[in-house]
């Protein structure tokens, strides 16, 4: 506000100030409502407020993964002791108490990836191989260990593991949605490292 006008409304009276106050105020609240309104009408737009299926579903999802550190966290603390039996117990337990077919397969996977991470590599592929009876969809092990398998450098199990990988890969457990030709490829890449 520059000095002249600073100088008139100084001069105006209380009602006058109170009147222009009010005005300002007025249009900073409409607008502010307005601008509210219109984010609350594009949020109705593309979904709005979550309903009572999607707070459960939200839930849900929460303990699933708090139980999974949980695990996590009992088995890394036996690992640390150097107990594997333990930590094969606590996954055990695990997939015992879980009724979902994909749950206990990921949890065998995750059993997995821990004892890989540690260094024990045995361990870990066997974990792997626990969950090979659980479905008929092998997606899921048959990924990670054409992973653990390329890692270790053997090769003509890695491109083994690619290879059942992609005939799987219309999998619902595929969730990066990698396709067959994208496992194919990779059997075809580490074949092709094996032959070097």
């Amino acid at each position: 506000m520059s000095k002249k006008n600073r100088k008139q409304f100084s001069g105006m009276s209380s009602r006058a100030k109170l009147i222009i106050i009010s005005s300002v105020v007025a249009v900073f609240v409409v607008s502010a409502g307005v601008v509210g309104y219109m984010l609350y009408q594009s949020q109705q737009q593309v979904g709005g407020t979550p309903i009572a299926s999607e707070l459960v579903e939200r839930d849900a999802r929460v303990a699933q993964i708090k139980s999974d550190e949980e695990i996590f966290n009992n088995a890394s603390s036996e690992l640390k002791k150097g107990n594997i039996a333990g930590v094969e117990k606590v996954y055990d337990d695990a997939v015992e108490a879980e009724t979902d077919k994909e749950r206990k397969i990921q949890i065998y996977i995750d059993q997995s990836a821990l004892f890989y991470n540690a260094g024990h590599v045995k361990e870990a592929i066997a974990a792997a191989k626990n969950a090979v009876t659980l479905s008929d969809d092998q997606f899921l092990v048959a990924d990670w260990l054409s992973r653990i398998y390329e890692d270790q450098k053997n090769y003509t199990l890695a491109a083994e593991y690619y290879t059942l990988a992609g005939e799987w890969a219309e999998s619902p457990m595929n969730v990066t949605a990698l396709d067959k030709k994208y496992f194919d490829d990779n059997a075809l890449r580490v074949t092709e490292l094996g032959d070097k």
